[in-house]
């Protein structure tokens, strides 16, 4: 046990800091089911941040000088081999390191694959340094395993591979009595008995016998059984995990796999271009884990909650089935930059190629206002219709699929799609939609305030008071006005709206705060700003003033964006009540001085993947992201510490 414990603590360091991705030999120990792969490649940060850039930082250097340099022994000396040298220690740190997750059963399996440049040396120097004396080597056909029988750990190795595997028992997701499958026995499920209710007769009472009554037979001595023994139980659990555990390592060492995950075409798209980390995950593996999840809980509510999520369950599956996502990430100068692809079933991509078949209304570049206050905006653009027409499809496949609703309920459905016109919902509203945060204003807003009379009887009062708020603007696309106007004339008609001369205002019911509503060419506008709705409904804010061309660059080729202005929004926070304490101004101050924006965006759909990225931007760009990153968290070490510089 003290050896895999020191091997862990081993591995973990050469992950976290040695770890990459780059050649194909680690991949093909990893099956294409694995539920996630996470990789990293440090050659491709290394031309970036070097080991000595690392330790430059004060908080860095303490840890290794206190917690990992300062080991003493053969085990300390084999720790600083591998931050000097990994070589020494039979680790091939140019080739990939990566760590993935398969489950069998109720266990999950957690695996750190590590190329090895000679496993005589991995031996000698770090198994026969760490080992204790009780500790056995077992040699097979293809690769050495140690194994603990009392520990859920394993290290293998053969000449090329070095793997660590540890095991989770996933069998607590399992473990409510009532699951979506069926019914607990301390309840009435379908096809129980109703229990008869009759009318209580009286009872009789039998005459007692007159002749002697013959004495009865003892009755037949039953055993009990035997008292639990908690101690034998885990015993034997422990034997039954060694040697599952003993199974999968050899089906890992040995490649029994159909296929490897460098075989599957979207992995291989994913990671053709060099990251500094990766991750790919399997979401129908990790929905089926939640759905477990999720049966658990059903025994907690009633019965009629549990056929309704009967129902949905089967529909829902329909949307991660065969579902992939990749991540990836790089420490750029100025920049960190994320990337993600999302790689959906033949159904599902159909449904995203037809919602995200979408153009910008460029009249909402009118109403949004850049003139250096916007705190930020989102836009998303899925054609409403051709969702409708595309999730009827979808619909109609499930109802196909599964022949236990029965033929009403395909009936019903299909009558429901003639009623709902998916060309008449969508002359409403388009499907786009852009929230904007233009910058702060003071406007009044009316509170209720409470106070007492001459005797003493609480009093309600409307106050109005001028708050700082920020201005909110929402825009959305429209066909057909009149028919829109129809559920604007109920809002006036029940007087949740005052109609004033082209625009109506409302009132947040409880916050006091008025907003507006107005139609202009082609656009739903809702928004707090009175000066927009007052003077500008026909022109809109000056060009001058209007997002620049590299943000309607952007929106014009994605299906959905984000911006956020960092260091304008942490600024006016330290400007304000809340940022007055003397602990949070000075941070929020020096993290806007640092930090400029963040922007997220996804591509309209191509090929059979949704593709994203998000950039975080540094005012720097002349210095790596994780370099300024670690040097702020510096600074609030040191004046945690005293100041003080090691």
């Amino acid at each position: 046990m003290k050896t895999i414990c020191k091997l862990s603590f081993t591995l973990f360091l050469t992950l976290c800091l040695f770890s990459q991705l780059a050649a194909q030999s680690v991949w093909s120990y990893v099956p294409a089911d694995a539920g996630f792969v996470i990789t990293t490649d440090f050659d491709h940060l290394g031309k970036k941040v070097t080991m000595k850039d690392l330790r430059s930082i004060d908080f860095i250097e303490h840890f290794m000088q206190e917690e990992v340099l300062s080991v003493p022994g053969k085990e300390g000396e084999m720790i600083r081999d591998l931050f000097d040298d990994p070589a020494k220690l039979g680790l091939d740190i140019t080739q990939p390191v990566c760590m993935f997750v398969s489950k069998k059963g109720d266990l999950a399996y957690f695996n750190f694959l590590v190329k090895l440049t000679s496993s005589n040396t991995f031996e000698q120097m770090v198994f026969n340094t760490l080992k204790s004396p009780n500790d056995v080597l077992i040699e097979n056909d293809n690769y050495k395993l140690f194994m603990n029988d009392r520990s859920e750990q394993a290290i293998a190795w053969n000449k090329d591979i070095l793997a660590w595997t540890f095991m989770i028992d996933m069998g607590f997701l399992n473990s409510s009595g009532t699951t979506l499958d069926g019914y607990e026995d301390m309840d009435e499920g379908p096809g129980w008995p109703e229990e008869e209710i009759t009318e209580e007769e009286p009872m009789e009472i039998p005459e007692l016998p007159t002749e002697e009554i013959e004495e009865a037979e003892e009755p037949a001595v039953v055993e009990e059984p035997e008292a639990y023994d908690p101690v034998a139980e885990h015993l034997a659990k422990q034997a039954r995990n060694y040697e599952q555990l003993g199974e999968w390592v050899d089906k890992l060492m040995n490649r029994k796999y159909l296929m490897a995950i460098s075989s599957d075409e979207n992995f291989r798209k994913a990671v053709k271009d060099r990251s500094d980390m990766h991750l790919w995950m399997n979401y129908d593996w990790f929905m089926g884990l939640y759905g477990k999840g999720l049966s658990n809980q059903m025994g907690m509510v009633d019965r009629d909650a549990q056929k309704i999520a009967n129902v949905i369950m089967p529909m829902l599956e329909m949307f991660y089935a065969d579902t992939y996502i990749s991540f990836s990430g790089n420490f750029k100068n100025g920049m960190m930059e994320f990337k993600s692809n999302m790689y959906y079933n033949e159904d599902i991509t159909s449904f995203y190629k037809k919602a995200f078949d979408t153009k910008l209304n460029k009249r909402m570049l009118r109403y949004v206002k850049d003139d250096g206050e916007l705190f930020g905006y989102y836009y998303m653009n899925l054609s409403i219709e051709n969702s409708i027409e595309e999730g009827k499809k979808l619909l109609y496949k499930v109802l196909d699929n599964t022949p236990e609703y029965g033929n009403l309920a395909k009936d019903a459905v299909k009558i429901l799609g003639i009623i709902i016109d998916e060309k008449a919902i969508g002359n409403v509203l388009k499907g786009d939609v852009m929230l904007a945060i233009s910058g702060m204003q003071s406007m009044p807003v009316t509170q209720k305030t409470y106070d007492f009379d001459e005797d003493f009887n609480m009093i309600t009062k409307d106050t109005t008071v001028l708050q700082d708020l920020p201005i909110v603007t929402m825009l959305m696309s429209y066909g057909s006005k009149n028919d829109l106007m129809k559920f604007i004339d109920l809002g006036v008609h029940s007087g949740a709206l005052q109609q004033q001369g082209r625009y109506y205002a409302v009132t947040v019911p409880e916050v006091g705060i008025e907003f507006y509503l107005a139609l202009e060419s082609g656009l739903f506008i809702l928004t707090n700003d009175r000066n927009l709705v007052q003077r500008k409904l026909s022109t809109g804010y000056p060009k001058s003033q209007r997002l620049d061309k590299a943000h309607r660059k952007t929106l014009c080729k994605s299906g959905s964006v984000m911006y956020w202005d960092i260091s304008h929004t942490l600024r006016t926070i330290a400007g304000s009540e809340l940022g007055q304490s003397p602990s949070v101004q000075p941070m929020l101050e020096r993290m806007a001085s640092e930090i400029k924006s963040l922007e997220a965006y996804s591509d309209k759909f191509q090929g059979s993947s949704l593709n994203g990225e998000m950039h975080l931007h540094l005012f720097d760009e002349s210095e790596n992201f994780l370099i300024k990153l670690l040097q702020i968290v510096n600074e609030f070490y040191l004046e945690n510490s005293g100041g003080a510089r090691t």
